[in-house]
């Protein structure tokens, strides 16, 4: 049953990255869209949106990590979707999963389970060409998730994390 599991799960995620890839991108030359100024995105902070982001831009991101210990094994499933209601304007949530398969003969291990959501927005409220500078401000919420004991199946949220911030970018 567990093999069966796994190999739904992995049919999901193979399904969510096609789906991803079939988004068309937009071009300036067929709309009259909004300046945007192109920046490379920092490692340190994963934005919503590109700075200056356009309405209708969308964006579907998935990834996955796998973690063995001698008792089970553990598959990470992350789902992201970031999309631009309004010019300059990005959303994203994003949800990561916990999937777990005994490998020994132990008694407990750990429900599958949603660990986090993740509910951000960001507003870039200066865009300039001529100084190839952008301005934004953004905001994070990130719900997490726990097994109120490991007999029942009621689900708590356990933490939460505020995370305001302020874009400067140059190119």
């Amino acid at each position: 049953m567990n093999n069966q599991l796994n190999f739904k799960i992995g049919l999901f995620t193979i399904g969510l990255f096609l789906f991803s890839m079939i988004s068309t991108a937009q071009t300036d030359s067929i709309l009259k869209l909004p300046v945007k100024v192109h920046h490379i995105e920092p490692l340190y902070i994963d934005l919503v949106r590109d700075l200056g982001a356009r309405k209708g831009e969308k964006e579907l991101n998935v990834g996955g990590d796998f973690t063995n210990t001698k008792d089970y094994s553990e598959y990470g499933v992350l789902a992201e979707y970031e999309f631009a209601p309004l010019n300059r304007l990005g959303l994203e949530i994003e949800t990561d999963f916990a999937f777990y398969d005994r490998i020994s003969d132990a008694t407990v291990i750990p429900k599958n389970k949603l660990d986090k959501l993740k509910l951000s927005a960001q507003y870039s409220f200066y865009v300039s060409p001529k100084y190839a500078t952008t301005l934004a401000v953004g905001y994070t919420h990130v719900f997490e998730f726990t097994d109120f004991d490991s007999y029942d199946s009621s689900r708590f949220i356990t933490g939460m994390e505020y995370s305001p911030y302020f874009i400067a970018a140059k190119r």
